[in-house]
C-alpha cells in the first residue's frame, strides 16, 4: 500500500488476490493467488483478477502489467485501465524455464487513483469537427455530450443515446475504450471557433463532471492532441509470478 505521498507499495500478506488463467478464447482453466508459481504450457494465454468474495472480475484491480524481467521491473506509477494481462508463450522459452511476472496493482475500497475523462480535437472538415472522447482508466462511467451529431464506439464503449440528449457508457472491464463523435458548426475552414463540453458521472439522476474545450479553425486546438493507448502486453516464459501492490 501506497506511503502518504502515494506512492504504491508492496501488499502483504501473500495469497489473498486471486487470479484467472484462461486461454486465447477466455475460457478458464485454473485459478491461482499471487505468489503462486503457476507452469503452463507453450501458447496464448490471459489472465484477469477475480472478486474472492463475489467470483466475478475484481472491482479494485487498477491495473495489470506483465514485466518479463521480474518484480524489479514493475512500473512505480502504473497508468491505469490493464484489466486483462495477454501473454504468449513459446516453445523455447518454455523449454528454458522463463518467468514471466505479472504486476497487479488493487486499490483499497472507495479510493485510489480518480478517473477522468478527456476530449481531444482528431479533425476538422466540411463543418463539422471530430472529437474524441475517452476515460483516464477503465471504469464504469455515463457520458453525455449535448453537441454531438453522431458518435462512433470503439474498444467496448457504448453510444447509447449519446446524441439524442442521452448518454453512452463506459466499462470498467472495456480498457482502451474511446468514443469519435461529430460536431457540426457553422464558419470557414479560415475562421471559426468551436466548444464542445463533455459531462460523466455515475449516476443518471446524480451529479457530474465536466470538460469544455475549444477549436479555432485559425489555429491550432486548444486541448490538442491526447492519445490514450493501452500497455501493449508482450512476454513469454514458462510460468507467471503475481506481485501485489495496494492503494488506499
Amino acid at each position: 500500500m501506497p506511503n502518504d505521498k502515494g506512492k504504491w507499495l508492496p501488499a502483504a500478506p501473500p495469497g489473498e488476490w486471486v487470479f484467472l488463467l484462461a486461454d486465447a478464447n477466455n475460457t478458464g482453466l485454473q485459478k491461482f493467488v499471487d505468489g503462486e508459481l503457476v507452469e503452463v504450457a507453450p501458447g496464448d494465454y490471459l489472465v484477469t483478477e477475480l472478486d474472492p468474495a463475489t467470483g466475478g472480475p475484481n472491482p479494485l484491480l487498477f491495473d495489470l502489467v506483465v514485466s518479463p524481467k521480474g518484480a524489479k521491473e514493475c512500473p512505480g506509477d502504473p497508468k491505469g485501465g490493464n484489466l486483462a494481462a495477454k501473454v504468449s508463450v513459446d516453445e523455447s522459452a518454455a523449454k528454458a524455464g522463463a518467468v514471466t511476472h505479472l504486476c497487479a496493482y488493487n486499490k483499497a475500497p472507495g479510493t485510489g487513483p480518480k478517473v477522468t475523462v478527456t476530449k481531444s480535437f482528431v479533425e476538422e472538415r466540411d463543418g463539422v469537427v471530430v472529437w474524441r472522447i475517452e476515460p483516464s482508466a477503465a471504469a464504469d462511467l455515463l457520458v453525455w455530450d449535448a453537441a454531438a451529431s453522431s458518435c462512433a464506439e470503439f474498444n467496448g464503449a457504448a453510444c447509447g443515446d449519446l446524441i439524442n440528449s442521452g448518454y453512452g457508457k463506459f466499462y470498467a472491464t472495456a480498457p482502451g475504450q474511446y468514443f469519435l463523435v461529430e460536431q457540426k458548426f457553422e464558419g470557414t475552414a479560415e475562421k471559426c471557433e468551436v466548444s464542445n463540453t463533455v459531462e460523466w458521472g455515475t449516476d443518471p439522476n446524480g451529479p457530474r463532471e465536466s470538460l469544455t474545450v475549444t477549436y479555432r479553425c485559425s489555429g491550432a486546438p486548444t486541448l490538442g492532441w491526447v492519445l490514450f493507448t493501452a500497455l501493449g502486453l508482450v512476454g513469454v516464459g514458462s510460468a507467471w509470478w503475481v506481485s501485489r501492490k495496494v492503494q488506499p
